[in-house]
């Protein structure tokens, strides 16, 4: 597994999405954690919601060691990093003290699960702003805040190398056009290999998804049609969702459990 991580609007996920159109089938990429259906964050206090995506997380990776096949290629957009990475953002801008119990809560459920690679995209808190007006990305508070983003920064930069549980590399992206940052990672991860295209085989399973997104208002169209573990799958955003057995279905740990659970069986 290797986890892409740092601040919105360093092109994390759009180097995922270009590695898993340029090597079709080749790498499954799992989004950003979410809320299931129905669920909801309002009202929650930043605690509770802290609480909530570890226990998403702990179930997540569970699964993963469980049932996936160590011959799968895994890529993350995020990972439980970014809970923590909050967390501790949240503290420094609020004088409160939520980081230590997240920090003790990863401590004992997480940190056995060490990463291949852990890619910490980086770039300052003005551009990281600059980037998502320009792309017109929703942004939201505390997001659009540079003190709260210095301090995500700080976390990825200072405090992320003493608890990383395997290696890390840092991606420079300020003042890099999306074109180098790409070639960057793909000799990090593909050095040597080129990729195959095979987009254009499921015209008929990327109108059906579309148009299902387009149904739920899920926004932008975040990447062509791939791959994931084998069924045909679009983002979203945070939304990720398949075409499997002409049914469409979001991913959330339940759906991640029975796809892994039947190409075992």
């Amino acid at each position: 597994m290797i986890v892409f991580e740092g601040l919105p609007g360093t092109g994390k996920s759009t180097i995922l999405f270009q590695l898993a159109k340029s090597y079709f089938g080749k790498y499954n990429i799992l989004p950003e954690m979410h809320t299931d259906p129905g669920e909801s964050l309002k009202g929650m206090s930043n605690s509770a919601q802290s609480r909530l995506f570890h226990k998403k997380w702990v179930q997540r990776m569970r699964i993963i060691q469980k049932y996936c096949p160590s011959t799968e290629n895994l890529l993350l957009d995020r990972s439980f990093y970014c809970n923590l990475a909050f967390s501790y953002a949240f503290d420094k801008c609020n004088n409160s003290k939520t980081y230590s119990k997240v920090k003790r809560d990863y401590e004992r459920d997480l940190a056995r699960y060490p990463f291949e690679l852990v890619l910490i995209f980086d770039t300052s808190p003005k551009s990281s702003i600059a980037r998502r007006k320009k792309s017109s990305k929703r942004m939201e508070f505390p997001w659009t805040s540079k003190r709260f983003l210095k301090h995500v920064r700080d976390f990825y930069l200072h405090e992320l190398p003493k608890i990383c549980s395997g290696p890390y590399k840092i991606i420079r992206t300020e003042n890099r056009s999306m074109r180098e940052i790409y070639l960057t990672v793909k000799r990090i991860i593909a050095p040597g290999t080129r990729g195959k295209n095979n987009v254009s085989s499921f015209p008929n399973e990327r109108k059906i998804l579309l148009d299902y997104a387009k149904n739920n208002s899920f926004g932008d169209q975040h990447s062509e049609i791939t791959l994931l573990f084998k069924i045909p799958t679009m983002y979203f955003g945070r939304n990720c969702i398949q075409l499997d057995k002409m049914r469409v279905h979001q991913l959330t740990n339940r759906r991640l459990k029975q796809i892994l659970r039947r190409q075992t069986q």
